[in-house]
């Protein structure tokens, strides 16, 4: 009788031992958690206003030329399949604005180039680190050519309604200020579309759309005019230690 009331005791004990480990483990998370939401409030109180924005979709497209690209004539057509491979190419333009009281440097990767300027001779891709300073915009184009047979297949996979665009331009831009305790920001750009379509009436023959009085070339140009940012939390960008996620 004594060994199982002791055996009862020493079981119960263990009980209470484990439930008391959990509840400060869970206190202990908790104080984490909360203590994690502190810091990214103060980070996000910190971080550096930064407006990124597409606009002024380019149309008519540009086609190839021996210099700086050229609207193609809005009348233009071509003929499947000899004219397959032929260039053409959608651009937006990208804005982007430092609205914080401190410089911030902006990064730009993919298939981003400088708007066109008097005297050059080609696009020149915005491959490179900015300081942007209290209230200074600076724009690019977002920018990629493809051959008609992939705007073809663009134009096929809106109508069907499936699929994957093989014609879209790709970009990102990343800002930052010089916190190494802050946050870097970033946003992913795309932009796509289905800019020629087939003559209802003759086999093989694609042309430019053509929208209509009422309606806007970007019906037939996509992209997000405020594509969403994306933030991640750092306590030492230097080390490259980032801010632990919430448990």
């Amino acid at each position: 009788m004594a060994t199982s009331a002791s055996a009862l005791f020493v079981a119960w004990q263990a009980g209470e031992t484990r439930r008391s480990t959990k509840i400060s483990q869970n206190a202990l998370k908790s104080a984490q958690a909360v203590a994690l939401d502190a810091a990214r409030g103060r980070l996000d109180d910190q971080a550096p206003q930064v407006e990124v924005h597409l606009a002024d979709a380019a149309w008519p497209p540009l086609g190839p030329s021996s210099g700086w690209p050229q609207p193609w004539p809005a009348v233009q057509e071509w003929h499947f399949p000899r004219d397959e491979d032929v260039l053409l190419t959608l651009r937006a333009t990208l804005h982007v604005t430092n609205h914080s009281n401190r410089p911030v440097h902006v990064t730009f990767q993919g298939d981003l180039y400088h708007p066109y300027t008097e005297g050059a001779d080609r696009p020149i891709r915005m491959d490179r680190r900015l300081l942007l300073e209290p209230e200074q915009s600076i724009s690019a184009d977002l920018r990629k050519h493809f051959p008609l047979k992939d705007w073809a297949q663009n134009h096929r996979v809106y109508t069907e309604g499936n699929g994957e665009r093989p014609a879209q331009a790709l970009g990102v831009v990343h800002a930052h200020d010089d916190r190494d305790n802050g946050v870097i920001d970033s946003w992913e750009l795309k932009l796509s579309g289905f800019p020629i379509e087939p003559d209802p009436d003759r086999a093989g023959v694609w042309h430019l759309m053509h929208p209509t009085l009422d309606e806007s070339a970007l019906r037939c140009v996509d992209f997000a005019l405020q594509p969403p940012r994306m933030r991640t939390y750092w306590l030492s960008r230097s080390k490259e230690i980032p801010l632990p996620d919430p448990v």
